[in-house]
């Protein structure tokens, strides 16, 4: 056992480093991402009725993943987040090995850390996306890889391996099957032909089965690409208004979020150590070819996003991190100052976590203030999306938990659950801790250009006649509801649902519903009935508007800076404002 532990004692340390820092946060971290809580329904769902997924929107590995977890523990909250913090720590091993064969062994540990410590692989080691499953994958292939380049013998057998983990890379994100095409590129221009026959034959399994599956199925062999892309048009509405300012925005936004995940210092580091070593020409043949991997990783991901293909989420700079990281490692080429520089190492390593709460506050924006499209599209970037890049993932309005309790303490044996469109975290948050099958909830989906979903209100509401209803004020759903007493009336459903109230907060309202398919709203008799609650444009919902309004939030946080007073307490103000405003409209 000691000389096991002698001989990886640094793997073994970074290894545990890792897992017990992100087992540590687990009990605070909640998943606020809605395509999480989506893709661990779809995983229950393949729980009770197992087959083989061969096309589909999202690829399917993790679905059967996820699944297993679930079917483990029992939850399907626990479950997959479980997996997803173990696929996020064990990803450390395959890095370490990989950055301390291409590079060196000293710089190999201080850049598995910042990888690591990066608050976007931190943050995603909790969510269950598909990201880190990804990375998790691809790191144990560029291990193969690796090894397969510096040994001379059996590179048949590395290229195999490397090709089997990409391949399995490649059934969770489509960032792989771009990789595969890169790393194949690479090893042409080394001319590594055993290891490219036998990594391209291994790692293309899982893309020609998808490809195939997709075209048998549904006629495209491209139907996932070509549905990522229908959704960002044609249901997000991504490219309805660009303008200058939206391009300048778009063109900034990763480069942005690299520098944020992984903190300008370490940033600095990465850049000068590359620097010195591209103007001293001592970068070896094999760090050339992943600086090239790594330029041509970034150019691809910029002009996605500049196109609209790709939408702009941190979540998807872990491929960004996972090819820049390594660099970090040249830091240590030169031996000289060794105690120093694990000094500085070790700074930024401590500081990466904490930033990740405080770096919006920077004014960064205002170095432009001669160049206002530029400043502009700084703070869209900041104020858009900050929240994405906190290392511990909390729920941005805590009431919400409050809700799901209340939704908990109110469900009964064979009920329904009905969520109107609240926000991409909250409705999915309660939806996913809701004490309910997944096939007795229906969640209103909230994209720019989705429909209000009648026949599934319906169809839920008829399997399920008692249950749960959510609505919330000046909602699509809620502004084709009519309320008389305690019933009520949704457009285009037959019948009516009997309402008893069970919670309040702020503009979400939750009761208790029982669905009579055959009674009309037009025959009850509305003598001037009170009804349940009166739907009023007040503070809150203005509060609501100003913070999803991009461009509105950032004017109130100018306002808040130039008049010294806190964010929150202006939007405030500026509620109040749009109500007075709002009385002399009916007057």
């Amino acid at each position: 056992m000691l000389i096991f532990y002698q001989k990886h004692k640094e793997a073994i340390i970074l290894f545990s480093i890792a897992f017990l820092s992100r087992l540590f946060v687990l009990p605070f971290a909640n998943n606020v991402e809605a395509d999480a809580t989506s893709r661990i329904f779809i995983s229950e769902e393949l729980l009770h009725n197992l087959r083989i997924i061969k096309s589909g929107h999202w690829p399917s590995l993790p679905f059967y993943f996820n699944a297993l977890f679930i079917y483990i523990f029992q939850d399907r909250v626990i479950g997959p987040k479980i997996l997803t913090l173990l696929c996020g720590s064990i990803c450390i091993l395959p890095f370490y090995g990989f950055t301390k064969n291409i590079f060196n062994k000293q710089g190999a540990f201080y850049a598995s850390l910042v990888f690591t410590f990066s608050a976007v692989i931190f943050r995603n080691s909790f969510q269950p996306l598909a990201e880190i499953f990804y990375t998790c994958f691809a790191c144990i292939s560029l291990y193969y890889i690796s090894v397969g380049l510096i040994q001379q013998n059996n590179k048949i057998k590395y290229g195999l391996l490397a090709g089997l983990f990409m391949t399995i890379a490649a059934g969770a994100r489509f960032e792989a099957w771009t990789l595969i095409l890169f790393f194949s590129m690479t090893l042409i221009l080394l001319k590594e032909w055993r290891l490219l026959f036998s990594f391209g034959s291994a790692s293309l399994v899982f893309p020609v089965f998808w490809m195939y599956g997709s075209y048998t199925e549904l006629g495209d062999p491209f139907y996932s690409l070509h549905s990522v892309e229908r959704w960002n048009y044609e249901i997000e509405g991504h490219n309805d208004s660009i303008d200058k300012t939206e391009l300048i925005r778009r063109t900034l936004y990763f480069p942005m979020s690299w520098l944020i995940n992984i903190t300008p210092l370490a940033a600095l580091v990465i850049i000068t150590s590359v620097f010195k070593c591209i103007i001293r020409k001592t970068l070896s043949k094999y760090q050339t070819g992943l600086l090239l991997i790594t330029l041509t990783v970034f150019g691809m991901f910029i002009f996605k996003s500049i196109n609209g293909s790709l939408f702009m989420s941190h979540r998807f700079t872990v491929s960004l991190i996972l090819f820049t990281a390594p660099f970090f490692a040249l830091f240590f080429n030169n031996l000289q100052h060794f105690k120093r520089k694990q000094i500085i190492s070790v700074v930024i390593i401590l500081l990466m976590l904490p930033f990740s709460f405080v770096w919006e506050k920077v004014p960064v924006a205002r170095l432009f203030f001669w160049q206002p499209r530029i400043k502009n599209a700084i703070q869209l970037n900041i104020y858009s999306s900050y929240e994405q890049t906190r290392a511990i993932p909390l729920l941005t309005d805590a009431t919400t938990l409050s809700d799901l309790k209340a939704v908990n303490d109110n469900l009964k044996a064979g009920d329904g659950l009905i969520i109107d469109f609240i926000d991409w975290e909250r409705s999915y948050f309660i939806a996913e801790g809701a004490k309910i099958p997944f096939n007795h909830l229906f969640i209103q989906l909230g994209a720019a250009h989705s429909k209000l979903s009648f026949k599934s209100i319906e169809q839920i509401a008829k399997n399920n006649p008692n249950g749960i209803l959510i609505l919330k004020d000046f909602s699509n759903l809620s502004l084709s509801t009519r309320l008389s007493a305690n019933k009520l009336s949704i457009d285009s459903i037959p019948g009516l649902f009997l309402l008893t109230p069970v919670r309040t907060n702020k503009l979400i309202r939750i009761f208790r519903y029982h669905y009579l398919p055959q009674l009309n709203f037009t025959k009850l008799n509305e003598e001037h009935q009170e009804p349940l609650y009166l739907q009023v444009k007040g503070v809150q919902y203005f509060e609501d508007c100003i913070r999803k309004d991009v461009n509105w939030f950032i004017n109130v946080v100018q306002q808040a800076h130039e008049n010294k007073i806190s964010v929150d307490s202006c939007i405030t103000l500026n509620a109040m404002y749009m109500i007075e405003q709002e009385k002399e409209k009916q007057k």
